[in-house]
């Protein structure tokens, strides 16, 4: 279990949890090149996530990837308990880039589901998520 630390770093960086046994990424593990990690096509500032499965963790990165991102994440985890969301461990911005430590969530995406989907299946997954988020 993840012990809450609360630590504002500064103003640009906030981890949220002892993410231990996890480590900080070091810089170049946090950014390999898009012809490392197989997945959708991406632009160079918006990098594919980078998963460290022994770690259980996920980093987002890229000079598009807003800090806000993370507080909306801490936002549905705490209010919408029914809504899957990964638990953010924290946040960091360096030379221009953001960066978002989240746990990693095991499975597909629903954007790589999504077009495998028959209509009735993308229209019972938009009432799934109706429902979660309506109240």
């Amino acid at each position: 279990m993840l012990k809450i630390v609360a630590i504002l770093l500064s103003s640009d960086t906030s981890f949220l949890r002892d993410c231990s046994p996890c480590h900080q990424p070091r810089k170049s593990e946090k950014q390999p090149s898009n012809q490392e990690i197989p997945g959708p096509k991406t632009t160079p500032a918006l990098p594919p996530p980078v998963k460290f499965p022994p770690l259980g963790l996920l980093v987002k990165s890229g000079s598009q990837v807003p800090i806000a991102e993370a507080h909306c994440l801490i936002f549905v985890r705490e209010n919408l308990p029914s809504l899957p969301a990964p638990d953010v461990c924290g946040w960091c911005s360096d030379d221009n880039q953001n960066f978002i430590y989240m746990e990693l969530l095991d499975g597909p995406t629903l954007e790589q589901c999504w077009s495998d989907l028959d209509e009735d299946g993308k229209i019972d997954i938009c009432q799934q998520l109706w429902e979660m988020v309506k109240s």
